[in-house]
């Protein structure tokens, strides 16, 4: 809050959710068909473990920045935008010298060189994509995968992640988001049990993997992770899959624009107030 004070809404409601979805886990396991109202809290807890990560909050700081800097691009590239667009500028913030307007649109034409903040207070609003997904999550299709003897499931703290086959990304709209048709939800449920949500009619609700399948979602695990992975044994396996992805942070490719965007960091914004 403005004075300071820690405001224990967003974390309250988070206990609940998680809460409520806690009793929950064991049913899936054992492949127990849950009820409508079981099911909508668990889509809940999925959305939930979605937004929260501070993977999912990067990502939605990096697509307001570049959303930002395309927009600025654009006014800048027309001259009558740019003229209006500064009208509105100055009148809100005082008259600028011709030279510091010129300086302004050769900054919002190339803003290489510069550093975009995004504030981690900002980032927060990542959670309001929480409702939105809670239905998607309830209309999917849920499949459990158990692993075969030998191998097992690994999760991170980006512990649910999209995953669509790169045959379906589209050129300018990448995977689609969790509405394709081809895309998968997929949340670790313990080393040997693993929950995909997904569309497809002929996916029996409850399967053994394949080893392959298994070490193919570790892979994929591996790679969205922010920093950490975790596992129920120390492995060597594991030690090399964690090396290979280190540098494996997902990133944003948006068409238009700037050619040479600025570089974007989220950053913790303080409230210094003046003693009176």
């Amino acid at each position: 809050a403005d004075d300071g004070q820690r405001i224990h809404d967003i974390d309250d409601a988070i206990t609940r959710i998680e809460d409520t979805a806690a009793p929950l886990f064991q049913p899936l396991v054992s492949g127990e068909q849950l009820s409508d109202s079981q099911r909508y809290d668990f889509a809940n807890f999925l959305a939930l473990m979605f937004v929260r990560t501070n993977f999912f909050r990067r990502l939605y700081a990096e697509l307001y920045a570049h959303r930002r800097m395309s927009c600025d691009y654009f006014i800048a590239s027309d001259d009558s935008t740019f003229e209006s667009h500064m009208e509105g500028f100055q009148a809100a913030r005082g008259k600028i010298s011709d030279e510091e307007k010129q300086k302004l649109r050769d900054l919002m034409l190339d803003p290489s060189g510069h550093i975009l903040q995004v504030s981690q207070e900002f980032t927060l609003k990542a959670l309001e994509c929480h409702g939105e997904l809670v239905p998607l999550f309830y209309s999917m299709k849920w499949s459990i995968l158990y692993a075969p003897s030998g191998v097992f499931f690994i999760t991170s703290d980006n512990p649910l992640l999209q995953w669509v086959p790169p045959k379906h990304h589209h050129s300018f709209y990448g995977t689609g988001g969790f509405r394709n048709k081809y895309s998968e939800a997929i949340l670790t449920l313990s080393p040997t049990h693993c929950l995909v949500g997904h569309w497809q009619e002929d996916v029996p609700k409850v399967f053994e993997a394949s080893t392959d399948r298994v070490e193919f979602t570790n892979e994929l695990i591996a790679a969205s992770a922010e920093k950490c992975l975790y596992s129920h044994i120390q492995s060597e396996s594991l030690l090399t899959l964690a090396k290979q992805h280190a540098d494996s942070q997902r990133v944003i490719h948006m068409g238009g624009g700037p050619e040479k965007k600025a570089e974007i960091t989220v950053v913790r914004h303080t409230h210094n107030k003046s003693k009176q």
